[in-house]
């Protein structure tokens, strides 16, 4: 503060300021009033609880702007996620080619096995979040039903780890090889220390999310993943572990990433939604069941339904099982972006219906915006996809009739992005409704009743398209449930959405959340 104004001082009633030049009050007299005159009361402070873009009008664009700022971080971690099973590959993979194919193998059962039910927890417990962090007074609820998630977690964890720790018997009654057998029991049994790691990541993920806070979990495995890479080598390579060092080296960055997960809730504004533990966390579970059930069977159909198709491959040769590998990785590369963008609109549209019924423009004009995005998003992938699928599939093969084979099969790869894209939207908006018994119907149907016996029909059947017609189906699955959950997304009764959630809330907490203003 410049010297001038520092160096005033209050010498009378004449003085032209006060301290720190502050306009001076009049000399009192004797006909002055005794409370001096009445001050206005400051205007109200908008607040929005660290949700970004609630006061600029609620437009398409704006909220575009949102699900932009959410999901760039969001597909950081996603991807960062994903590079912890493709580091782990590359290294185990310089053992050999047995070694190699334990791991992949491993690392699919893992995935189809392992991930649905943390994943569902998590959605599950956004569900049931998100609207509650619109009200300041029952934001301390977040923590209880955060417990309840770490919980059930924990306990699901449990199943799969006995089912792991025992699937030799299982893997030798589908006549897979006596030596591939062998080592899948050792990095599966390796591998259960990745479960409640992972449970603990995904939900401290969504606790976060709900409040808006989506960069912290991708700058911490961006800074873990060279301890990530060194462990892995050092254990896979110097050690007597061998590919199960892999999965050890997996669960430990898991664990770390999880913990500083928790000590950044504890440490930040993240805290605010966390009220200590409570016995109430052992009550209630029937809300997330009711959601997680269902959300696993939404998730798993998917997962299950392309290892359907895996195995379907493998009736067609080798050069299909090498090309069914290719399109594989392609696919899991390519969804990771829409899938974030999911995870935005349902925080999005969930904190949203936390204000009741006069955020519903908004609500809904965030549902357009993710829908705008995904097309644009999906729509470049794909047509990337269909214009270089031949030199990309030459970047995971030197093998030119294996190259050709996936990029057949690229093509209808490529024409489904778009119907990925839109089926991510609508499943969005399933979760943040709370529908997913309604997801998990349609999935299930689109894949198991229309997709997959019709690719089956294409593939193996008297079209002969081979690996093209199992992918085919695929996309058939995926334009059927698309069309599905938009005509219900677009076609929902907010008011009545607003009324369950109120309901769920009613439940959960008898407090008012205090009404914030905000431009609608």
């Amino acid at each position: 503060m410049p010297s001038s104004t520092m160096d005033r001082r209050v010498s009378g009633p004449s003085a032209p300021g006060g301290l720190l030049g502050l306009p001076a009050r009049p000399a009192p007299t004797e006909s002055s009033p005794l409370l001096g005159p009445p001050t206005a009361p400051p205007p109200p402070r908008k607040h929005h609880h660290g949700l970004i873009g609630l006061d600029r009008p609620a437009t398409t664009w704006n909220e575009l702007r949102v699900l932009v700022h959410s999901s760039i971080p969001l597909s950081a971690g996603l991807m960062l996620e994903n590079a912890l099973n493709t580091i782990n590959i590359l290294i185990v993979g310089r053992l050999g080619s047995a070694e190699l194919a334990v791991a992949g193998n491993s690392s699919l059962l893992i995935m189809v096995t392992g991930y649905p039910l943390p994943l569902a927890l998590a959605a599950a417990f956004t569900t049931l979040s998100a609207p509650l962090y619109a009200q300041p007074e029952a934001r301390y609820h977040i923590g209880h039903i955060l417990q309840r998630t770490l919980l059930l977690s924990l306990i699901s964890a449990a199943f799969i780890m006995v089912f792991w720790w025992n699937i030799s018997p299982i893997l030798l009654a589908l006549k897979q090889p006596k030596e591939l057998v062998h080592g899948m029991k050792y990095y599966l049994r390796a591998a259960t220390l990745v479960l409640p790691a992972l449970g603990l990541v995904e939900s401290m993920k969504a606790y976060l999310q709900v409040q808006g806070i989506m960069s912290p979990p991708p700058l911490i495995l961006l800074a873990l993943l060279p301890f990530h890479t060194g462990l892995a080598i050092y254990l896979v390579h110097y050690t007597s572990l061998g590919a199960p060092g892999a999965a050890i080296a997996t669960a430990t960055t898991l664990w770390v990433t999880g913990i500083l997960l928790v000590l950044y809730a504890m440490r930040t504004r993240a805290a605010q939604c966390w009220d200590g533990f409570t016995q109430r966390a052992w009550a209630d579970w029937d809300a997330v069941l009711w959601l997680a059930v269902p959300g696993a069977l939404m998730f798993g159909s998917e997962l299950w339904a392309f290892e359907v198709i895996a195995l379907l491959a493998g009736r067609l040769g080798h050069n299909a099982v090498a090309a069914q590998a290719v399109i594989s990785t392609l696919d899991n590369l390519v969804a990771m972006v829409p899938y974030a963008i999911s995870i935005g609109i349902a925080n999005r549209v969930g904190n949203l219906l936390g204000f009741g019924l006069r955020a519903i423009k908004r609500a809904r004009r965030a549902v357009r915006a993710g829908f705008v995005l995904e097309i644009l998003v999906a729509g470049s992938t794909g047509l990337v996809v269909l214009i270089w699928r031949e030199k990309i599939a030459l970047i995971f093969t030197d093998d030119r009739e294996v190259a050709k084979e996936a990029a057949q099969a690229a093509i209808f790869v490529a024409s489904y992005q778009l119907f990925d894209g839109l089926q991510n939207v609508g499943a969005a908006c399933l979760r943040a409704f709370g529908r997913q018994n309604v997801g998990s119907v349609i999935h299930f149907i689109g894949y198991y009743v229309v997709g997959l016996p019709i690719g089956a029909y294409l593939g193996l059947g008297p079209p002969h398209w081979g690996l093209a017609g199992l992918w085919a189906g695929a996309a058939l699955a995926l334009a059927c449930t698309s069309a599905a959950e938009l005509l219900i997304a677009f076609n929902i009764h907010w008011e009545n959405e607003v009324e369950r959630v109120q309901a769920r809330e009613t439940d959960e907490s008898s407090d008012e959340g205090e009404e914030d203003e905000f431009e609608e």
